[in-house]
Protein backbone atom coordinates (compact mmCIF):
# COMPACT_ATOMS: atom_id res chain seq x y z
CA UNK A 1 0.00 0.00 0.00
CA UNK A 2 1.32 3.43 -0.92
CA UNK A 3 -0.02 6.71 0.43
CA UNK A 4 0.89 10.21 -0.61
CA UNK A 5 1.16 13.14 1.76
CA UNK A 6 1.17 16.83 1.07
CA UNK A 7 -0.39 18.70 -1.82
CA UNK A 8 0.66 18.73 -5.46
CA UNK A 9 3.36 21.31 -6.07
CA UNK A 10 3.52 23.57 -9.09
CA UNK A 11 5.66 21.07 -10.99
CA UNK A 12 3.03 18.39 -10.39
CA UNK A 13 5.17 16.06 -8.25
CA UNK A 14 4.28 14.61 -4.86
CA UNK A 15 5.99 16.08 -1.83
CA UNK A 16 6.44 12.65 -0.22
CA UNK A 17 5.41 9.03 -0.53
CA UNK A 18 4.72 6.73 2.44
CA UNK A 19 4.95 3.01 1.75
CA UNK A 20 3.54 0.19 3.91
CA UNK A 21 4.63 -3.32 3.02
CA UNK A 22 6.54 -6.49 3.86
CA UNK A 23 10.07 -7.49 2.85
CA UNK A 24 9.38 -6.36 -0.71
CA UNK A 25 9.13 -2.76 0.47
CA UNK A 26 10.81 -2.66 3.89
CA UNK A 27 13.87 -0.41 3.87
CA UNK A 28 15.13 -1.42 7.31
CA UNK A 29 12.35 -0.99 9.86
CA UNK A 30 12.19 -4.69 10.72
CA UNK A 31 15.94 -4.78 11.29
CA UNK A 32 15.77 -1.91 13.75
CA UNK A 33 12.85 -3.49 15.62
CA UNK A 34 14.33 -6.99 15.59
CA UNK A 35 17.68 -5.88 16.95
CA UNK A 36 15.90 -4.18 19.84
CA UNK A 37 14.62 -7.60 20.89
CA UNK A 38 17.79 -9.51 20.07
CA UNK A 39 16.45 -11.15 16.91
CA UNK A 40 18.59 -11.73 13.82
CA UNK A 41 17.54 -12.75 10.30
CA UNK A 42 19.77 -13.91 7.41
CA UNK A 43 19.19 -10.74 5.41
CA UNK A 44 20.75 -8.66 8.18
CA UNK A 45 24.11 -10.03 7.01
CA UNK A 46 26.24 -9.74 3.86
CA UNK A 47 25.91 -10.04 0.91
CA UNK A 48 22.56 -8.24 1.26
CA UNK A 49 22.66 -4.59 0.11
CA UNK A 50 26.20 -4.93 -1.28
CA UNK A 51 25.52 -3.18 -4.60
CA UNK A 52 24.37 0.25 -3.46
CA UNK A 53 24.74 0.55 0.32
CA UNK A 54 27.80 -1.72 0.66
CA UNK A 55 26.50 -3.00 4.00
CA UNK A 56 23.29 -4.71 5.22
CA UNK A 57 20.48 -2.24 5.85
CA UNK A 58 17.60 -4.67 6.28
CA UNK A 59 16.57 -4.58 2.63
CA UNK A 60 15.92 -7.96 1.03
CA UNK A 61 17.94 -7.44 -2.13
CA UNK A 62 21.44 -6.54 -3.25
CA UNK A 63 20.42 -2.88 -3.15
CA UNK A 64 17.35 -0.70 -3.62
CA UNK A 65 13.82 -2.15 -3.66
CA UNK A 66 10.72 -1.82 -5.80
CA UNK A 67 8.79 -5.03 -6.26
CA UNK A 68 8.80 -8.79 -6.37
CA UNK A 69 6.84 -11.19 -8.52
CA UNK A 70 5.25 -14.38 -7.19
CA UNK A 71 4.84 -16.62 -10.25
CA UNK A 72 8.49 -16.38 -11.33
CA UNK A 73 10.00 -16.67 -7.87
CA UNK A 74 12.76 -19.28 -7.87
CA UNK A 75 11.71 -20.40 -4.39
CA UNK A 76 8.23 -21.32 -5.65
CA UNK A 77 9.65 -23.02 -8.73
CA UNK A 78 11.84 -25.11 -6.42
CA UNK A 79 9.16 -25.94 -3.85
CA UNK A 80 6.41 -26.76 -6.35
CA UNK A 81 8.11 -29.48 -8.37
CA UNK A 82 5.77 -30.12 -11.31
CA UNK A 83 5.47 -31.54 -14.79
CA UNK A 84 6.75 -29.54 -17.75
CA UNK A 85 3.23 -28.77 -18.97
CA UNK A 86 2.58 -26.76 -15.80
CA UNK A 87 5.18 -24.17 -16.80
CA UNK A 88 4.84 -21.35 -19.29
CA UNK A 89 7.23 -22.28 -22.13
CA UNK A 90 7.89 -18.61 -22.93
CA UNK A 91 8.97 -17.64 -19.41
CA UNK A 92 9.67 -20.84 -17.46
CA UNK A 93 7.25 -19.61 -14.81
CA UNK A 94 4.69 -21.67 -12.90
CA UNK A 95 1.44 -21.13 -14.85
CA UNK A 96 -1.00 -21.89 -12.01
CA UNK A 97 0.45 -19.24 -9.71
CA UNK A 98 0.52 -16.66 -12.49
CA UNK A 99 -3.11 -17.33 -13.39
CA UNK A 100 -4.01 -16.86 -9.74
CA UNK A 101 -2.17 -13.51 -9.70
CA UNK A 102 -3.98 -12.38 -12.86
CA UNK A 103 -7.37 -13.34 -11.39
CA UNK A 104 -6.57 -11.49 -8.16
CA UNK A 105 -5.64 -8.35 -10.10
CA UNK A 106 -8.87 -8.46 -12.12
CA UNK A 107 -10.98 -8.58 -8.95
CA UNK A 108 -8.85 -5.91 -7.31
CA UNK A 109 -9.44 -3.47 -10.17
CA UNK A 110 -13.20 -4.07 -9.99
CA UNK A 111 -13.17 -3.34 -6.28
CA UNK A 112 -11.03 -0.21 -6.75
CA UNK A 113 -13.53 1.14 -9.29
CA UNK A 114 -16.28 0.70 -6.70
CA UNK A 115 -14.23 2.54 -4.07
CA UNK A 116 -13.50 5.38 -6.52
CA UNK A 117 -17.24 5.85 -7.05
CA UNK A 118 -17.84 5.97 -3.31
CA UNK A 119 -14.96 8.40 -2.72
CA UNK A 120 -14.61 10.59 -5.83
CA UNK A 121 -12.29 13.06 -4.08
CA UNK A 122 -9.70 10.41 -3.25
CA UNK A 123 -6.97 9.58 -5.79
CA UNK A 124 -6.49 5.81 -5.87
CA UNK A 125 -3.67 4.59 -8.09
CA UNK A 126 -3.57 0.94 -9.15
CA UNK A 127 0.00 -0.21 -9.76
CA UNK A 128 0.19 -3.28 -11.98
CA UNK A 129 3.34 -4.81 -10.55
CA UNK A 130 2.56 -8.06 -12.36
CA UNK A 131 2.79 -6.59 -15.86
CA UNK A 132 5.74 -4.41 -14.90
CA UNK A 133 7.70 -7.48 -13.81
CA UNK A 134 6.50 -9.82 -16.56
CA UNK A 135 8.16 -7.71 -19.25
CA UNK A 136 11.48 -8.84 -17.80
CA UNK A 137 10.53 -12.51 -17.62
CA UNK A 138 8.96 -12.58 -21.07
CA UNK A 139 11.73 -10.73 -22.90
CA UNK A 140 14.95 -10.64 -20.88
CA UNK A 141 16.92 -10.35 -24.11
CA UNK A 142 15.36 -6.95 -24.81
CA UNK A 143 16.93 -5.44 -21.74
CA UNK A 144 20.45 -4.80 -22.94
CA UNK A 145 22.50 -1.85 -21.78
CA UNK A 146 20.12 0.80 -20.49
CA UNK A 147 21.27 4.31 -19.61
CA UNK A 148 19.05 5.60 -16.83
CA UNK A 149 19.57 9.18 -15.70
CA UNK A 150 19.46 9.72 -11.98
CA UNK A 151 16.70 12.32 -12.42
CA UNK A 152 14.16 9.54 -11.93
CA UNK A 153 15.47 9.08 -8.41
CA UNK A 154 15.22 12.70 -7.28
CA UNK A 155 12.67 12.85 -4.51
CA UNK A 156 11.83 9.17 -4.76
CA UNK A 157 11.74 8.71 -1.02
CA UNK A 158 10.09 5.32 -1.23
CA UNK A 159 13.39 3.72 -2.21
CA UNK A 160 15.70 6.21 -0.50
CA UNK A 161 18.23 6.05 -3.32
CA UNK A 162 20.00 8.77 -5.25
CA UNK A 163 22.79 7.57 -7.48
CA UNK A 164 26.06 9.46 -7.27
CA UNK A 165 26.82 9.32 -10.98
CA UNK A 166 24.72 11.04 -13.60
CA UNK A 167 24.10 7.78 -15.42
CA UNK A 168 23.36 4.39 -13.94
CA UNK A 169 24.08 1.56 -16.38
CA UNK A 170 22.09 -1.67 -16.37
CA UNK A 171 24.01 -4.32 -18.23
CA UNK A 172 21.08 -6.60 -18.97
CA UNK A 173 20.18 -9.97 -17.50
CA UNK A 174 22.78 -12.09 -19.27
CA UNK A 175 22.53 -14.74 -16.53
CA UNK A 176 18.80 -15.18 -16.95
CA UNK A 177 15.78 -14.26 -14.89
CA UNK A 178 15.12 -17.44 -12.91
CA UNK A 179 18.58 -18.40 -11.67
CA UNK A 180 19.41 -16.88 -8.29
CA UNK A 181 22.45 -14.66 -7.76
CA UNK A 182 22.78 -15.45 -4.04
CA UNK A 183 21.95 -19.01 -3.07
CA UNK A 184 23.07 -22.54 -2.32
CA UNK A 185 22.79 -24.68 -5.44
CA UNK A 186 20.10 -26.56 -7.31
CA UNK A 187 18.49 -25.94 -10.72
CA UNK A 188 17.82 -22.29 -9.86
CA UNK A 189 20.65 -21.92 -7.31
CA UNK A 190 17.98 -21.83 -4.58
CA UNK A 191 18.25 -24.17 -1.62
CA UNK A 192 16.05 -23.88 1.46
CA UNK A 193 18.89 -25.13 3.67
CA UNK A 194 21.47 -22.76 2.13
CA UNK A 195 19.61 -19.52 1.57
CA UNK A 196 21.27 -16.20 0.93
CA UNK A 197 22.83 -14.90 4.12
CA UNK A 198 23.71 -18.39 5.36
CA UNK A 199 27.41 -19.27 5.53
CA UNK A 200 26.85 -22.14 3.09
CA UNK A 201 25.44 -19.83 0.38
CA UNK A 202 27.49 -18.13 -2.33
CA UNK A 203 26.92 -14.87 -4.18
CA UNK A 204 27.50 -14.06 -7.85
CA UNK A 205 30.14 -11.55 -8.95
CA UNK A 206 27.78 -9.34 -11.00
CA UNK A 207 24.29 -9.02 -9.47
CA UNK A 208 23.28 -6.54 -12.18
CA UNK A 209 23.37 -9.38 -14.73
CA UNK A 210 20.72 -11.30 -12.75
CA UNK A 211 17.05 -10.46 -12.27
CA UNK A 212 16.66 -12.76 -9.26
CA UNK A 213 18.57 -11.99 -6.07
CA UNK A 214 17.79 -14.65 -3.44
CA UNK A 215 14.92 -16.72 -4.85
CA UNK A 216 12.26 -14.55 -3.21
CA UNK A 217 13.39 -11.01 -3.99
CA UNK A 218 14.69 -9.39 -7.16
CA UNK A 219 17.95 -7.55 -7.73
CA UNK A 220 18.34 -3.79 -7.70
CA UNK A 221 18.76 -3.87 -11.49
CA UNK A 222 15.38 -5.57 -11.92
CA UNK A 223 13.70 -3.23 -9.44
CA UNK A 224 15.06 -0.24 -11.33
CA UNK A 225 13.41 -1.40 -14.57
CA UNK A 226 10.12 -2.06 -12.78
CA UNK A 227 10.33 1.38 -11.18
CA UNK A 228 10.53 2.95 -14.63
CA UNK A 229 7.51 0.95 -15.83
CA UNK A 230 5.43 2.01 -12.84
CA UNK A 231 6.39 5.65 -12.46
CA UNK A 232 7.31 6.59 -16.01
CA UNK A 233 5.44 3.98 -18.04
CA UNK A 234 1.94 2.59 -18.57
CA UNK A 235 1.70 0.19 -15.61
CA UNK A 236 -0.42 2.35 -13.30
CA UNK A 237 -4.08 3.39 -13.50
CA UNK A 238 -4.31 6.34 -13.72
CA UNK A 239 -0.77 6.86 -14.99
CA UNK A 240 1.57 8.92 -12.85
CA UNK A 241 2.43 10.98 -15.91
CA UNK A 242 -1.18 12.21 -16.06
CA UNK A 243 -1.09 13.25 -12.40
CA UNK A 244 2.33 14.91 -12.42
CA UNK A 245 2.26 17.58 -15.11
Amino acid sequence: MVLRSGRLYANGCYSSIISFGDSLADTGNLKELALMFGQVFPYFSPPYDETFFHEPTGRCSDGCLIIDFLGCSSSYLTIFGSHDEEYDPTTGCFTRLNKFAEYHNELLQIRLDEIRELHPNVIIIYANYYNAAMQIFRSPDKFGTLHVTNSINKGSLLISCSYESGIYILLGFTNGVLKVCCGGGGPFNYNMSARCGYTSATVCDEPNTYANWDGVHLTEAAYQLIFKSLFQGPCTTPQFSSLCQ
